[in-house]
């Protein structure tokens, strides 16, 4: 019956994707915030799991595993792509310096909040919510790479674009990083709590083995790679099997796959006699399938009980996480504006800070599957920190959306005295209508 079930609802969503009105709506900027942050694979991974028609068991959802451990060591290796010796040469020092503080000052002021929600709600002690906290805290730093809010003026877009993106590719690592020391950090006790146990020893195994684990898998890069020759297909196979392996490796060693991806980005991002446009291609080729792979995946592992169970819990974490993001990011990009440029940050760039990372999602669904995440005496289930993320990025992606088109109706009102028209694309251009449809 489950079978019967689910195989109806993807067929049922399958005609609905290859409609002509679907394909319109995607060209729209709903439409296309909707897919670009793969919120509707969320909601239909959430629809078939165990939450939702139950399609899926939460029995089954640990098969699942090794598939997200695969999409985050995909993800880690882009991270890691953004590690070149160039980058300072690029990317202004004091770009870095304000992915640094935001970084810090966003680590420190939600993780305090979250702990201060956590406290005052389910009446537990600051070291048993500790870790749930730091993971907000972590989640919370940086904001999307993407340029859609700065769409309305070209000049504004010349000014922050290398702000916003230089900032995200930074915080990105920098997520990273500090979720590694976070997982590093704390044990869970057989009974299912977790502990603060950090030693030398510890995290000495934490960085040096995933960086021998990249770098040996790096170094044979260039050899691996020059088998493939000219062979796209080959190449893209050989790619996977080294995402693979290095996934593989840092899970069996209780380490996290994404780190050591990322690490092994970094090393053949630096290797001289790697051919990076051709990788950076088969990278962008493959990027949507892996989004899509990890988003439904996401869906299927986080638990929406959170919103009926706690709604005061989810409720306040929610409006804290999105009032903090929203003042600490405009205020911390107007001081930079009226510091570096002398003049008054534009509202576009103020929007556009409104979205949180992409990563952070990767984060939390790292951590759900973590020995740290799955804690059985934890407070909140990882899966439930997980749709509270989901929510707040899902939020943030409408508001800003809606922030944009008032402000585009605005500026084109001040400029032609009416709003703009809505553009409907050309039913011709859709897919499937060219030449011999």
């Amino acid at each position: 019956m489950r079978i019967l079930l689910a195989l109806s609802i993807l067929l049922i969503l399958a005609l609905m994707a290859s409609s002509r009105k679907f394909w319109a709506f995607r060209r729209r900027p709903t439409g296309a915030t909707l897919f670009s942050g793969g919120w509707l694979l969320i909601g239909i991974g959430i629809l078939l799991g165990p939450h939702g028609t139950g399609v899926i068991e939460s029995s089954q959802i640990a098969l699942h595993h090794p598939l997200v451990i695969f999409c985050l060591g995909w993800i880690g290796l882009i991270i890691g792509f953004q590690v070149d010796r160039r980058l300072p040469k690029v990317v202004p020092h004091w770009i870095l310096s304000i992915a640094l503080l935001d970084a810090c000052l966003s680590l420190i002021l939600t993780t305090s909040i979250a702990m201060t929600v956590f406290m005052w709600i389910l009446h537990e002690s600051a070291w048993s919510v500790l870790p749930h906290s730091l993971l907000l805290g972590i989640c919370s730093i940086s904001w999307s790479p993407e340029l859609r809010s700065l769409r309305a003026n070209p000049a504004i877009r010349m000014q922050t674009g290398l702000l916003i993106r230089g900032g995200a590719g930074m915080g990105s690592i920098l997520m990273v990083v500090l979720y590694t020391l976070l997982i590093n950090a704390f044990r869970v006790t057989p009974g299912g709590e977790p502990f603060y146990a950090i030693s030398f020893s510890q995290l000495s195994l934490g960085v040096f083995a995933p960086i021998l684990i990249a770098v040996a898998v790096g170094f044979a890069g260039p050899w691996i790679f020059k088998m493939t020759e000219q062979d796209k297909g080959q190449f893209l196979v050989v790619l996977l099997g080294m995402i693979c392996f290095t996934a593989g490796a840092a899970t069996l060693m209780d380490q996290l796959p994404l780190f050591v991806a990322m690490l092994l980005g970094a090393v053949l991002v630096n290797l001289p006699k790697i051919s990076l446009a051709r990788l950076k291609r088969v990278i962008i080729d493959g990027e949507q399938p892996m989004a899509m792979i990890l988003m439904l995946a996401i869906g299927l592992m986080a638990d929406p009980s959170i919103l009926l169970a706690e709604p005061k819990l989810a409720l306040a974490l929610i409006v804290f996480l999105l009032v903090t993001r929203g003042l600490l990011k405009s205020g911390l990009i107007q001081q930079v504006f009226r510091s570096k440029l002398d003049h008054p940050a534009p509202t576009p760039s103020l929007i556009g800070l409104l979205r949180p990372n992409p990563v952070s999602i990767a984060i939390a669904a790292g951590y759900t599957i973590s020995t740290l995440g799955r804690a059985e005496a934890s407070p909140v289930l990882a899966s439930q920190l997980l749709m509270v993320l989901i929510v707040v990025g899902f939020i943030s992606d409408l508001s800003s959306l809606i922030l944009t088109k008032e402000y585009q109706d605005i500026h084109f009102s001040k400029t032609h005295g009416s709003k703009p028209p809505v553009s409907k694309p050309p039913l011709s251009k859709l897919p499937g209508q060219g030449v011999g449809a």
